[in-house]
């Protein structure tokens, strides 16, 4: 989660107490609450991203902190689509993370092939007009989304 949302989250939960005309909220108040979200990111690998077990902590930690200021708390569980990628993939000697990537959602499975630039980073159609049947596309990083 970026700085920016986690700030908004704390100062939402900081702000839950207020509405029912307890105290003010502090600095300490919201840092409290920042420090909270740290501390489940460390002990959850590092993240709170949706679909790992941090966001699970998080979403419990949130629930908690409402309730206790007297709010009716009610969840529901939404599908999204979630990738992530369970073995470090292989393309000849080239090594992952370091030489190559994969893209994000790609289907899994073996595939051999010769590897084949794509003309231009591969951002167009017309980026494949020279890219031949049957071969790996190796695209650049560079400006596509």
């Amino acid at each position: 989660m970026p700085r920016a949302a986690a700030l908004a989250l704390a100062a939402t939960l900081a702000l839950s107490a207020t509405a029912f005309g307890q105290q003010a909220i502090t600095g300490a108040d919201i840092a409290a609450h920042l420090d909270a979200l740290a501390r489940i990111a460390a002990e959850n690998g590092g993240n709170r991203a949706a679909g790992e077990p941090g966001e699970a902590a998080t979403a419990n930690y949130v629930a908690e902190q409402l309730a206790a200021a007297g709010w009716a708390v009610s969840r529901t569980d939404v599908a999204f689509d979630y990738w992530k990628e369970r073995t470090p993939p292989t393309v000849g000697a080239h090594r992952p993370g370091r030489d190559f990537v994969s893209l994000y959602y790609s289907g899994s499975g073996d595939v051999t092939a010769r590897v084949q630039p794509v003309n231009r980073g591969g951002c167009r159609r017309g980026h494949f007009r020279r890219f031949a049947r049957g071969r790996i596309a190796l695209l650049t990083a560079a400006g596509c989304t």
